[in-house]
C-alpha cells in the first residue's frame, strides 16, 4: 500500500469530506479524490460510500481506518520520543580520544560532568586510531589532527605543548644538561619503530639531539606515552612529555627550556546531525569551560 495515499485516506476518513480534507492537505479536491480512487483500485475494494451529504466509510474502509489510527498513534509517540531524546540531557553518550589524553586529562576532567549529569551515561572509548563518527562509532571526538570530513562540526579546543623532562634523581647522577648537544651524553626515552600514535614526528627528541636511532645503549623505546612518563619519573632518562602532565609531578624538571617540540592542536568534533541534541551541547560547553582552567 502507498503510504502517501494512506495518509490522504486517513485525513479524508477523519474529515468525512473531500472538500474538508483537501483544505487540510492544501491540495485540490480533484487531486484528493484521484488519490482515494487510486487506493481503492489498488486494494480492489470500495472504501467510501459517496452521497450528497458527504462520505461514509464502508466496512472495509472502517477496518482500514482503524489500522491507520494505530499507525498515526505510533508515529505521534515516536515523534514525541525523538523530540525528548533531542531535548533532554539523558541517555548514552560515547566520547572518543587518544589513549593518553583520554586516560590522563579527560578522565579526570569528566568527574564533575558525570556528577552534574547523572542521567547521561558516558561511554569512553580511547584509541590512537580514529573512530568513525559518521558511522556512530562515537558521538563526540577530541582529535589530535584537524578533521577533514565536511559533515563534522569542528572546533579548535586546545594547543598541547611539549618539552623535555627528567627526574631530579636522574639529573643528580648524570652529566650536566645545559644545551641540545648535551643530549648525546644522556639516556633517551622515546617511541618504538612503527609507533602509530596520535601525532606526527613522535621521535622528535632524537632529531633534536642528533642521536643515531639505531643506537641501543642509550635509548629506551616504548609504545605508550604513559610509560614514557613513568620511566622519566623513575629516573631512567629524558623524555618529551606534554606540559599539562609533567607539571603535576614534582620529581620532574624541565630541561633545556628553549627546546620545544611543535605543539599538537586538539579539536572537538561531532556530527552535524547531533548539533541540536541537549547532551551534545552540555558536553561541548562543559569541555570548553574546563580547558580554560588548564595550562596546556
Amino acid at each position: 500500500m502507498d503510504w502517501d495515499k494512506l495518509k490522504i485516506f486517513h485525513i479524508v476518513a477523519k474529515a468525512g469530506s473531500f472538500t474538508l480534507a483537501a483544505q487540510e492537505l492544501n491540495l485540490a479536491q480533484s487531486s484528493v479524490s484521484r488519490h482515494i480512487t487510486g487506493l481503492e483500485d489498488s486494494l480492489n475494494t470500495v472504501l467510501f460510500h459517496r452521497h450528497a451529504r458527504g462520505l461514509a466509510l464502508t466496512a472495509q474502509g472502517e477496518y482500514l481506518y482503524r489500522a491507520t489510527l494505530d499507525v498515526a498513534d505510533t508515529l505521534t509517540r515516536t515523534q514525541n520520543h525523538l523530540t525528548e531524546m533531542q531535548d533532554h540531557a539523558e541517555g548514552p553518550l560515547t566520547i572518543t580520544t587518544t589513549n593518553f589524553f583520554g586516560g590522563s586529562w579527560l578522565t579526570e576532567a569528566l568527574t564533575d560532568f558525570i556528577i552534574q549529569n547523572p542521567k547521561i551515561k558516558l561511554n569512553l572509548r580511547f584509541s590512537d586510531h580514529e573512530l568513525d563518527l559518521s558511522m556512530r562509532e562515537a558521538d563526540i571526538a577530541l582529535r589530535m589532527t584537524e578533521p577533514t570530513k565536511m559533515d563534522l562540526i569542528q572546533r579548535h579546543l586546545i594547543r598541547i605543548n611539549f618539552h623535555l623532562y627528567a627526574a631530579k634523581s636522574y639529573l643528580a647522577n648524570n652529566p650536566a644538561l645545559d644545551d641540545i648537544d648535551d643530549l648525546q651524553n644522556h639516556h633517551i626515552i622515546c617511541y618504538s619503530d612503527g609507533y602509530s600514535g596520535p601525532f606526527h614526528d613522535h621521535n622528535w627528541i632524537l632529531k633534536l639531539g642528533k642521536i643515531n636511532p639505531s643506537s641501543q645503549e642509550r635509548i629506551t623505546r616504548t609504545t605508550n606515552l604513559y610509560s614514557c612518563l613513568l620511566m622519566a619519573k623513575n629516573g631512567v632518562g629524558i623524555a618529551c612529555l606534554p606540559d599539562y602532565v609533567a607539571c603535576k609531578h614534582d620529581e620532574l624538571v624541565r630541561v633545556i627550556p628553549h627546546a620545544e617540540r611543535p605543539p599538537i592542536n586538539c579539536y572537538l568534533c561531532y556530527p552535524e546531525e547531533l548539533k541540536a541534541h541537549e547532551k551534545i551541547k552540555l558536553f561541548r560547553d562543559f569541555i570548553l569551560n574546563k580547558v580554560k582552567d588548564t595550562v596546556f
